[in-house]
This record gives C-alpha cells, sequence and structure tokens, in this order.
C-alpha cells in the first residue's frame, strides 16, 4: 500500500498542534493563578479574530490562485499592516488591558502573517510545511509555559516569532512564491471581493468560538471569565479537539469521494450526532475526573449550569461539523450567501446578549449562567441552519442530475 508522507506528517502536525492547545489549558488552569489564566484566554481568543480581520480572506484567495501568490502576499503586507496600526491606537484609547497591548498586537501581526505564509505551501501542496506553519507555535508556547519560560504575552511573541522565521526561510528557499502556475480560478481583479466574501462567511465561525472570552476580558469581567473558561477547559476539551480531527479527516474526504447522496449525508449526521453525544459525555466525565485529581484543590467550584451547557455546546459542535462541511463543497453560492447572513444575524444577536449581560449589575452566578446558556444556544442555531441548507443543497444537486 502506498503512504503519502507527507499526508501522514501533516496530519501528524495538526493533531500536534491540537493537543499542544488541549494540554497548555490543562496545565495553564492548574498551575497558574486566576488572573494568568484570563490573560491567556483573552490572548488566544482576540488572536485569532485579529488576525482574521488582518487577513480579511486572501489566505483562501492564494490557495485558489496560487500563480498570483506573490501580489497578493504584498498586498496582504499592507492591509495587515494598516490594521494593526489601527487595532493598536484603538486599543490604547479605548481598552484598559492588563498585558502589553504592543505585545499583544505584534503577535497578531505574526499571527497573520504565519496564515498567509501557511496558505501559500497548503497552495503548492507542501503540506508538512503548512502545518508547521500553523501548529508549530503552538508546541513550542506548551514547551514555554511548561518550562516557565517568559510571560504570557512573551509565550505568544517568541513563538510565533520563532516560527516566523523558520516559515520565511522555507519561503525563500522553496521559490514558490515566485513560480508560475497556469491554474488560475479567480480574476486579479476579483481578489478583495472574493477574499471579503470568504471573511465574512468565516468570520462567524471565529467569533463563535472565541469571541465570548475576548468581549468578556475587553469589558473587565475577569472573574466571570476565569469561571467560564475553567469550565470550558475541564469540560469540553477531549470533545472539541475530537471534532477538530473529524473536520480534518473528512473534508478531503468528502471531496474525493465519486457518490455523495442526501442517503450519505443524512448516515453520516445520524453517525456523527451519536459520537458526538458520546465523547461530549466522555468529555463531561473527564472533566469530573482531572477536577478531582487536580483541580479540586484549586478553590474552583463546579457550577452545574455551566456544565450542562457545555454539553449542549459540544453536541451542537459535533452535528455541526459534517453539516458545514457539505454545505461547503454542495450548495450553491445564493444559498452559501443566504446562510452566511444568518449566521451573522446569528452572531450579532449573540455578542449583543453578552454585551447587555455585561453592562447590566447582576449578580456572577447569574451572569456566567446566561452567557454559557446563550452560547449553546448559537451554536444549536449554527448547527441547525447548517443542517437545514446542507440537505436542500443536496436534494438540489440530486434534481439536476436526474
Amino acid at each position: 500500500m502506498n503512504v503519502n508522507k507527507q499526508l501522514v506528517l501533516s496530519f501528524g502536525l495538526y493533531g500536534l498542534g491540537l493537543l499542544s492547545f488541549f494540554l497548555a489549558d490543562l496545565y495553564i488552569v492548574a498551575n497558574y493563578p486566576s488572573d494568568i489564566v484570563t490573560q491567556w484566554a483573552f490572548y488566544k481568543s482576540t488572536l485569532f479574530i485579529a488576525a482574521s480581520v488582518c487577513i480579511l480572506g486572501l489566505d483562501q484567495v492564494i490557495i485558489r490562485t496560487p500563480n498570483q501568490s506573490k501580489k497578493i502576499f504584498i498586498a496582504f503586507l499592507v492591509q495587515s499592516t494598516l490594521i494593526c496600526c489601527i487595532l493598536y491606537i484603538a486599543s490604547t484609547v479605548f481598552l484598559t488591558l492588563a498585558i502589553s497591548t504592543l505585545q499583544l498586537i505584534m503577535s497578531v501581526y505574526f499571527l497573520s502573517i504565519l496564515t498567509m505564509i501557511s496558505a501559500i505551501f497548503r497552495a503548492n501542496h507542501l503540506l508538512t510545511l503548512a502545518q508547521l506553519a500553523t501548529n508549530g507555535w503552538k508546541i513550542a508556547i506548551l514547551t514555554c509555559m511548561v518550562l516557565s519560560l517568559l510571560n504570557v504575552e512573551s509565550w505568544f511573541t517568541a513563538s510565533l516569532s520563532i516560527l516566523l522565521l523558520f516559515s520565511l526561510y522555507y519561503l525563500n528557499k522553496t521559490k514558490i512564491i515566485n513560480k508560475t502556475i497556469t491554474h488560475n480560478t479567480i480574476q486579479e481583479s476579483n481578489h478583495r471581493n472574493v477574499g471579503l466574501a470568504f471573511f465574512f462567511h468565516n468570520i462567524t465561525l471565529v467569533v463563535a468560538i472565541y469571541g465570548e472570552q475576548m468581549l468578556i476580558n475587553a469589558l473587565g469581567h475577569q472573574k466571570t471569565a476565569y469561571i467560564l473558561y475553567t469550565h470550558f477547559v475541564m469540560f469540553s476539551s477531549i470533545a472539541i479537539s475530537f471534532f477538530g480531527f473529524f473536520g480534518f479527516y473528512l473534508a478531503p474526504k468528502i471531496k474525493t469521494m465519486d457518490v455523495f447522496t442526501l442517503h450519505t449525508f443524512k448516515a453520516y449526521s445520524v453517525k456523527l450526532f451519536i459520537v458526538s453525544i458520546a465523547l461530549s459525555t466522555l468529555s463531561i466525565a473527564f472533566g469530573f475526573l482531572i477536577y478531582k485529581l487536580y483541580y479540586q484543590d484549586k478553590g474552583i467550584q463546579l457550577e452545574p449550569s455551566i456544565i450542562i451547557s457545555i454539553f449542549i455546546m459540544c453536541i451542537a459542535r459535533g452535528s455541526y461539523t459534517v453539516s458545514s462541511i457539505c454545505l461547503g463543497l454542495f450548495a450553491r453560492h445564493e444559498t452559501l450567501a443566504f446562510t452566511a447572513k444568518l449566521n451573522w444575524l446569528f452572531m450579532l444577536i449573540y455578542l449583543t446578549i453578552i454585551y447587555l449581560l455585561l453592562t447590566k449589575s447582576l449578580p456572577i452566578y447569574i451572569l456566567f449562567t446566561s452567557i454559557s446558556a446563550t452560547t449553546a444556544i448559537h451554536w444549536s442555531m449554527r448547527a441547525f441552519v447548517s443542517q437545514r441548507y446542507a440537505r436542500l443543497a443536496l436534494i438540489e444537486k440530486e434534481k439536476l442530475c436526474v
């Protein structure tokens, strides 16, 4: 049997990156005080959201037009530099952060460049280098954390800068950014529009994952952020890590299947729903176990309302995996645009509710219960829309084939 070594290596690095962040979350909650934990949560959430804003979907454009990588990359550098300057000024003027704003923006800038370089590697089928650029810094952060090197800001800045230098070296060594490739699916004049289309579709997912922690910390509710984040780490980490693996594995598998019908989709959906319930149950059980072993002595109190919301959210995120893949692969442009608008509506309602909760003088129990329930409902709505319109897309596909 022929084994694609590069594919195996890239899959291994992807898994190692997920595992590193999984272990980092567990380690920081178990070994660091609450203020460091909330800084870590805020840094992670802000990094991924702000880096997406810096990129504005151009990473996906590069994957589809690799022959114009250099021109797109240069345009991105100008764009990202400008956006980071705006973010730095806005953060300095409007927010009072307990961390270095300059280091945070530097980390955002480095991550956005790494993401673009990873896209160039992917577009040229250098999958191992692509995964190193995407996940190598996560492994480096875990190492810094365990060895107690530097502080939270420096963990990110140092790890990202090291991997950025490594990636830039191989980008120059391979010369792929100057390579001429005949395949071109997007007109040069349309790069910005296509990139924005991808950005507007993907940013709702990024905000669904990270928006809650960024908003809570930005508004100064560190205690609420700590309670929610520690529960999220303990009770959802296993399920979320497996769902990430499923997405990484299923997307290329479904894409290369000769026949994928509505019946196939329903079979996949039922199996994944059952697996989601099983993994979510396992993840909750794991949370209770590590709480007894490591976290009970830290003074962390378990909140049943948050645990129930996490269980619902995990099932919704698991169900979302296969339907979102099929929606992306089989839906018409009009359907994708409509679902993007729905997800934007859900996201805005979600963020507005959390903002209103945080700006009211509510007892902390009501606050974290309401926020966790809102997060679970938000993910359930995303999963419902994704399931419904993936089915409709496959029904339309089958009608066209008749």
